[in-house]
Formats: C-alpha cells, sequence, structure tokens
C-alpha cells in the first residue's frame, strides 16, 4: 500500500495540465472551443452555499484557462480569468 501511494504522489506531482496541453499543440491539433467549460455558469457557482462545487469547477475552469493559454486565445483567456479569480474568492483562497 505505502509503495503504491508513493508512487501515485510521484506520479500526480510529475503532471501539469499545462503540460497535457502543450503536447496537444505539439501534435499539430487545431483550438477547438467546444472543449471548453461554459464559463457563464461560473455566476452560478457563486450563488451556491456548496463550496466543493464552486472548487471543483473552480479547478475545471483553471484547466480551460491553461487551454486558452496554450492556444492564445486572448479574449476568452480574461474571461475566464476573471471566472477563476471570483471563484478562488468564494471558496476562500486569498490573493
Amino acid at each position: 500500500m505505502r509503495e503504491a501511494a508513493a508512487v501515485r504522489e510521484s506520479v500526480l506531482k510529475s503532471f501539469r495540465a499545462s503540460e497535457a496541453t502543450s503536447q496537444v499543440r505539439r501534435l499539430g491539433a487545431a483550438f477547438q472551443p467546444d472543449l471548453l467549460s461554459d464559463i457563464t455558469r461560473s455566476y452560478h457557482y457563486l450563488q451556491l452555499s456548496n463550496k466543493g462545487a464552486a472548487a471543483a469547477n473552480l479547478g475545471i475552469y483553471l484547466s480551460d484557462l491553461g487551454y486558452l493559454i496554450e492556444f492564445q486565445q486572448t479574449a476568452e483567456v480574461q474571461r475566464y480569468f476573471e471566472a477563476c479569480f471570483l471563484l478562488a474568492n468564494n471558496v476562500g483562497m486569498k490573493k
């Protein structure tokens, strides 16, 4: 058990979402906006008293943000960054 936990921890530390999006781009994939989560739903998560749902969706939107940055989608980067900032504050993360 301890060995499996150590391997899992090592893999999780070495993998970053930004590395995955970089690999996708290097493989020649085109930007696909339909892969993104609907950013307008972020306001729904700000209204909920369920901080777990807000935190989970913050993670999803952060992944989307990395994807947008990798594909240089500047206008959308701004929208996703603002939503991530608001959600992060909502779940108790400080500036």
